[in-house]
């Protein structure tokens, strides 16, 4: 900013010091606190509205992928684990391709992409999400009535 600019901002707001030398964030100016995550960092989905299952769930995950399992491990992790009230939450292809996603977003905003767990869990994101489209390409082709020449509603009676 040239001079001017900065007197002219900083006669606009009196007594806030030097506004052109420092961005403040309003929620700072306002004194309103942000919530943070598990791990102290926040992604644009936690800022929207924290999820302390999956915090939870991310920390679990933290702590026993700290062996450094593979992909297939990782599946089967998300496959067998169960929430507070035992139930197994991320049974389906839909839901794991959504967790991994999850935690691939807060290993990233942690700063963990560089990690091998990170590596493993996009191979494993890979793998289940091709799976998934399978079997919803599956599906379509089973539910999908393609009409054909012989079709009961065609026919005229």
């Amino acid at each position: 900013m040239t001079d001017i600019s900065n007197i002219l901002l900083n006669a606009a707001l009196p007594g806030a010091g030097l506004v052109a030398d420092a961005v403040v964030p309003l929620a700072q100016r306002l004194g309103a606190q942000e919530p943070r995550g598990v791990s102290g960092t926040q992604s644009t989905q936690s800022k929207a509205r924290p999820n302390p299952e999956f915090d939870a769930f991310y920390n679990e995950f933290i702590a026993w992928a700290a062996d450094g399992p593979g992909k297939k491990a990782i599946v089967d992790y998300l496959k067998q684990y169960t929430n507070g009230a035992g139930e197994k939450i991320y049974h389906t292809t839909k839901y794991q391709q959504d967790v991994l996603a999850k935690l691939m977003e807060r290993m990233k905003a942690e700063g963990l992409e560089g990690e091998d767990v990170y590596k493993e869990l996009r191979e494993a994101f890979s793998s289940v999400s091709a799976a998934h489209m399978f079997f919803q390409e599956f599906l379509q082709d089973v539910f999908k009535t393609e009409e054909d020449e012989d079709s009961r509603e065609n026919v005229d009676w």
